[in-house]
């Protein structure tokens, strides 16, 4: 159960993080930020970055089975993260928002189950897929190279 409890707290800073940049660019859009502006407070950067704190975290707690925790680590980070970004396209149909990000939930041919259901849900099970890859590939990497930096050469 040691590895749950650490596992969560790894987490914990990286959601926080996620949730308020989610809330920034909210507010960014909302106050009519350029789109250029408003893509550097994006969650798909945290993405790349998220894993690599995670692999640094899990090389330093020595986890039993390091990948494992770190498959579960992008999982209980992304899961949430996405949810949270799938709400906001939800209350972008239901408020009509005008922001150019939720043009294809706010169009005139949108039905209900789309734009509260279908829009949302398929973009949440992209990006989970996508977290995924992504974040393997980033964290794995950084795990490989850590652990091998880690070990003592030998000299023969």
């Amino acid at each position: 159960m040691k590895e749950k409890n650490n596992l969560f707290g790894i987490v914990k800073l990286p959601l926080l993080i996620a949730f308020a940049v989610i809330a920034i660019r909210l507010v960014l859009e909302f106050a009519g930020a350029p789109d250029a502006v408003n893509k550097i407070f994006g969650i798909a950067w945290l993405q790349i970055i998220v894993p690599v704190f995670f692999a640094f975290k899990i090389i330093e707690n020595e986890f039993e089975k390091p990948f494992f925790a770190l498959i579960k680590a992008i999982l209980l980070f992304s899961v949430p993260v996405r949810l949270a970004i799938a709400l906001t396209y939800s209350l972008a149909y239901y408020f009509k928002w005008t922001i150019s990000r939720f043009a294809m939930v706010t169009g005139d041919n949108v039905t209900p189950l789309t734009g509260y259901f279908t829009i949302p849900a398929s973009a949440f099970a992209f990006n989970i897929l996508a977290a995924l890859i992504v974040g393997i590939i980033t964290g794995g990497l950084t795990m490989y190279f850590k652990s091998r930096a880690a070990k003592p050469k030998t000299i023969q």
